[in-house]
């Protein structure tokens, strides 16, 4: 079969929009693909539904002139399509605005070629801004519905009813704490809405028919968390200490809870798993409580070095008093032993300096492989989520949907391939600059809140040579486009020259200039840049 300008694709009677979708991305790729090159045989392209298929799973088979496209679903179907243009075509998905689509003549499939594939994970949210795109995320097989719109046309995806940090939205405290305070955590000898008295019967009951109703009204939600606030401030009251104490744990009362909630909506709500945060002081698992089945178990990662991948680094997540000096690292072993669905929140970025260098380059992927060898079914990647990015996002956000699908991934290879196309002909420039400051992350466990200065010491020579590579990167820039890449990655040295002093205040007046013209609208997480921020003063001081 030659596969060329001349096809027609074929569809069910009645096909799920996202089908419909896939059709068309196939006629606007093909059509650039193989411009009016035409083989003398037409081929049929037929996309349908497989349900014997893993459901985002798809198998492509050629038969004579016809090619079949199959998913388990219609988001498995679509992954085909876009499989079709990946891995048989060679087209690249790299970011919104940058795609690799070859000029091709005819390309040969022999007759009884097949390609199957399926993710790694179940769960799949890679979540920087610049990866909330819907297009994006369908073409590089990103499933999570929590900041992106995965309509019918994209397959749909993973829906929460309610995402993390649910305490306060299932038990409010402006309901019910001035009547019942002892709803909430006793902690420093009073009731306080920091967290929920686990312990208590009334709470139970009031979550459990509150997951009701919202369950009831979102029918195409397939998980729900109950998980503890952002915050400290468990309870401590006799009974919910005591349940603690024998866990060795305070999974000791939370772990409970959730599975009581779980057995309650099992038999009304049989697709639906509760999902919980293993988080700070729940971190570490119980002794002698299992999770149910329909039970998530997502281990956070957050007290972890990022600049040696868990599996090397002794410190990973020892760095708290909280954790007792369990590492994360076997934590997630005994998750592992006891949980059969295992997701990981793991972090990605320096949240106290967003646009600032965070040399995790080269643990990404590996990180991700050692999390999917020990059972991890779903990973949720957050990086600055908040505004887009000067600090390498695209690069981060390709790189962890390839590897979410398939951990095994030639990492290095789809780094260069992205560097390449992103950044053009200058892109080995930048690579030095993400090597050398890679190399010195390594001397130190680099966590996500470090001062930039802690990460990369200040010395006018190493400075010196950072502004020197990416000169070179702005020369050597192919077009417009890769010259806006270059210069936007380009922030966070700029960034890390103003707060550590290498900047004069016109300097960095003209940065403060050129943070808005990129639209980056936050320098750390959860505070926007002032409005009336000191053009002259050092960035740290403009949030």
């Amino acid at each position: 079969m030659l596969l060329s300008a001349n096809y027609r694709i074929m569809l069910p009677e009645n096909p799920h929009p996202a089908l419909v979708y896939a059709k068309d991305e196939l006629e606007k790729y093909l059509a650039k693909i193989f411009g009016e090159n035409r083989a003398e045989d037409e081929v049929i392209i037929t996309l349908g539904v497989d349900g014997t298929l893993p459901e985002e799973g798809y198998k492509l088979r050629v038969q004579g002139n016809n090619l079949f496209i199959s998913g388990g679903s219609p988001r498995g179907t679509l992954y085909g399509a876009y499989a079709l243009l990946r891995d048989v075509c060679g087209c690249r998905f790299y970011a919104k605005d940058t795609e690799k689509v070859p000029s091709l003549d005819k390309l040969g499939l022999k007759d009884g070629f097949e390609l199957f594939d399926k993710p790694a994970f179940e769960y799949r949210d890679v979540y920087w801004t610049c990866a909330f795109d819907p297009e994006w995320a369908a073409k590089n097989r990103v499933n999570s519905c929590v900041s992106r719109a995965l309509g019918e046309k994209y397959g749909g995806g993973i829906k929460y009813a309610m995402f993390v940090h649910t305490f306060n939205n299932l038990v409010p405290p402006d309901k019910y704490f001035k009547e019942h305070p002892e709803y909430y955590s006793l902690t420093e000898g009073e009731r306080k809405p920091t967290q929920l008295c686990l312990s208590h019967p009334d709470v139970l009951n009031i979550v459990i028919e509150r997951i009701k109703e919202i369950l009831r009204r979102n029918p195409d939600c397939r998980i729900i968390s109950v998980s503890q606030n952002d915050c400290f401030g468990f309870c401590e009251c006799d009974a919910c200490r005591a349940a603690d104490e024998r866990a060795g744990s305070h999974m000791g009362t939370l772990l409970p809870f959730v599975n009581a909630i779980a057995d309650a909506i099992r038999d009304e709500f049989p697709d639906v798993a509760i999902d919980t945060l293993a988080y700070q002081y729940t971190r570490q698992p119980p002794v002698g409580i299992v999770p149910r089945d329909n039970v998530i178990i997502r281990l956070c990662s957050i007290e972890c070095c990022f600049s040696h991948t868990f599996e090397e680094c002794p410190e990973s997540g020892t760095r708290w008093a909280y954790t007792k000096k369990k590492s994360f690292v076997s934590d997630l072993k005994e998750w592992k032993a006891i949980s059969k669905r295992l997701y990981v929140w793991n972090y990605t970025t320096n949240f106290a300096y967003y646009q600032a260098p965070f040399p995790n380059i080269r643990t990404l992927v590996p990180n991700i492989r050692f999390m999917y060898e020990n059972n991890v079914v779903g990973l949720f990647d957050e990086g600055c989520y908040q505004t887009i990015s000067g600090e390498f996002a695209e690069l981060r956000a390709y790189l962890h949907a390839e590897a979410m699908w398939n951990p095994y991934i030639d990492w290095k290879q789809c780094y260069r391939e992205f560097m390449e196309a992103y950044y053009g002909k200058g892109w080995r420039h930048i690579d030095e600059y993400i090597n050398l400051t890679c190399d010195i992350a390594e001397r130190i466990h680099m966590g996500i809140y470090m001062h930039p200065s802690e990460i990369i010491p200040p010395d006018p020579e190493l400075v010196k040579k950072f502004d020197e590579l990416w000169d070179a990167a702005e020369a050597e820039a192919d077009d417009e486009l890769t010259l806006s890449h270059v210069r936007r990655s380009r922030i966070q040295l700029r960034v890390y020259k103003s707060i550590c002093g290498f900047s004069t205040p016109e300097e960095n007046a003209k940065l403060l200039s050129d943070i808005r013209a990129f639209g980056i609208t936050r320098m750390r997480e959860a505070t926007h840049l002032r409005e009336d921020a000191d053009p002259y003063a050092p960035a740290d001081k403009w949030s």
